[in-house]
């Protein structure tokens, strides 16, 4: 157990110490304030001891506060089950012991999600992998830690203050054994499937069976009260304890222990592995695809005398994944046909006489354009397709043809993009034939102005942060904090224009100005900043 301590210990500190250099390295790499920062940072070893001491403790502390948070939303289970299905005593004791039903029910739930191999944190897999540690005794000392803390800090805490407040001593002592159970279930399933998989299998299906069908027959029935009183009384107790101590001496009697863990440990091996591809390909798994998916197709070509230099090699990109661009392009106009025409025939079938007012819809319009944009895609088909490759080259760096290349690319989003814009327009604008629109002059108007607005932006915000920041690398790994954040902030500007519901055309009237103001002074700065930002990243 010592040595398991010393093992987490030290996986604190490189925890401590990887968040400490990550929030350097980003601080850096912002913009102006990045140069101030020094690289003598990064060699402040005492300081990182503390921040890994800091972290322990604040983890110590939010195991009890989470399980004090479910617990206090098991007791709002309990109301609802005592509201709207069948009452229960109104004593704070027998509310409490429901709650902790509801709470090592969930336990039960959750680590009853393993089958054939034993859970391995993937972090600890990367640590050992890194410093060439023992991965069998790293990852058996971790998970000693883990259930360790897990039962003394997650349930125990809790119960022990709901045992004083009730004075009511079966809380306490079933309550925390059938939370032991639930942990140790987690290791003996494994090793039984690992021995028999029939019988293993078997003891999962009994096991699932009982978790699900018990609920649903108590609440049917109507017997949670006797359940719950028997559960916590001498009997339950007996039979948790009989669990827990039957689950140890099977685990404690396994023989093939150590090939079963270096088989679990082969599978969380499999399994980093596919979530470190799946992190690196996150911002260019469209353009990666894409690529898998082309062809070679001897008919496509481009005049020589319409494109020269640069732009003819973007328009032979343009041209050989035209199939796949529209491809994507129709099932967008697909979607939003589909959804579009649906509504139209529910308000004819219905006979909608009036729907009010429809400036809110301005707001939700533009998450939809969002989703349609096909900006995102594209970025990521000229980096993967085009870009990766050519950025080595010094001609193809040059401010003239930088600034042609992404004028021209920029006009080739737009084309896409309007044709998603105008089906929009079409679809509100066919709403004419089904119900009176109030006002309609001024909304289609505005509406109209909006689309416009929302066809530029979205197809020129992703091509221009991407030749402002140029965040990839040529081994296709974003290495700039600041695109990441622009990326996701995009999809959350997005969520709260649906969420906000302002009426009115100034809320429309805004969007269209300023996204054309946008694209303007961006216009401008990609022309000033772009020659100089537009490289391969290390």
């Amino acid at each position: 157990m010592a040595e398991a301590w010393r093992y987490y210990w030290f996986q604190a500190q490189v925890d401590a110490t990887t968040m400490v250099n990550g929030l350097i390295y980003f601080i850096r790499r912002l913009p102006i304030l990045g140069k101030k920062i020094p690289t003598k940072l990064y060699r402040m070893g005492a300081v990182k001891s503390l921040i890994a001491i800091i972290m322990s403790c604040l983890m110590f502390m939010m195991k009890p506060l989470i399980a004090m948070l479910l617990l206090a939303m098991d007791f709002l289970v309990a109301n609802a089950y005592n509201d709207f299905i069948h009452p229960l005593p109104t004593t704070f004791t027998f509310r409490t012991m429901v709650a902790v039903t509801i709470y090592t029910l969930g336990g039960l739930l959750f680590r009853g999600l393993v089958f054939r191999y034993i859970p391995v944190d993937l972090k600890a897999i990367k640590l050992a992998d890194y410093f060439v540690l023992d991965r069998l005794a790293l990852a058996r000392g971790l998970t000693r830690i883990q259930q360790v803390i897990g039962i003394v800090l997650g349930p125990f805490l809790p119960f022990f203050g709901l045992t004083m407040i009730t004075q009511n001593y079966w809380i306490l002592f079933v309550g925390l054994g059938v939370s032991v159970f639930s942990w140790f279930w987690r290791g003996f399933i494994p090793r039984l499937t690992w021995s028999n998989h029939r019988l293993g299998m078997i003891a999962q299906i009994l096991y699932w069976c009982g978790l699900v069908g018990v609920p649903i027959a108590l609440v049917l029935s109507g017997k949670l009260t006797p359940f719950v009183t028997g559960l916590f009384s001498p009997i339950g107790l007996i039979i948790c304890w009989i669990g827990v101590f039957g689950l140890w001496w099977y685990q404690h009697r396994f023989s093939n222990d150590i090939p079963l863990l270096m088989a679990s440990i082969q599978q969380s091996v499999i399994t980093l592995n596919k979530v470190a591809a799946t992190q690196k390909q996150q911002f260019l798994a469209t353009g990666t695809a894409m690529q898998k998916k082309l062809t070679l197709d001897t008919t496509v070509s481009v005049k020589v005398n319409q494109r020269l230099g640069n732009n003819y090699l973007n328009a032979l990109l343009f041209a050989r994944y035209r199939s796949q661009l529209w491809k994507k392009l129709r099932t967008r106009v697909l979607w939003i046909s589909g959804i579009g025409i649906s509504g139209l025939i529910l308000l004819k079938l219905f006979a909608i006489h009036s729907v009010g007012d429809l400036t809110p819809i301005y707001g939700a319009l533009f998450f939809v354009m969002y989703l349609a944009s096909l900006g995102g895609p594209i970025v990521q088909l000229l980096f993967v397709n085009c870009d990766s490759a050519m950025l080595f080259y010094p001609f193809y760096r040059q401010p003239k043809a930088v600034l042609s290349g992404f004028f021209y690319r920029f006009w080739r989003i737009v084309q896409y993009n309007a044709v998603t814009g105008a089906l929009i327009y079409g679809l509100l604008l066919a709403l004419q034939l089904v119900t009176p629109v109030p006002d309609h002059l001024n909304f289609y108007l505005v509406l109209l102005l909006e689309v416009c607005g929302m066809v530029l932006f979205f197809s020129f915000h992703d091509l221009f942060i991407y030749y402002l920041l140029q965040p990839f690398t040529e081994d296709m790994e974003v290495v700039s904090p600041l695109y990441r954040i622009l990326y996701w902030a995009m999809y959350w500007v997005a969520w709260v224009f649906t969420q906000v519901h302002l009426s009115g055309y100034t809320y429309a009237l805004a969007i269209g100005v300023i996204t054309c103001i946008y694209v303007v002074a961006g216009t401008i700065v990609i022309y000033r900043v772009a020659p100089k930002t537009f490289r391969i990243r290390y």
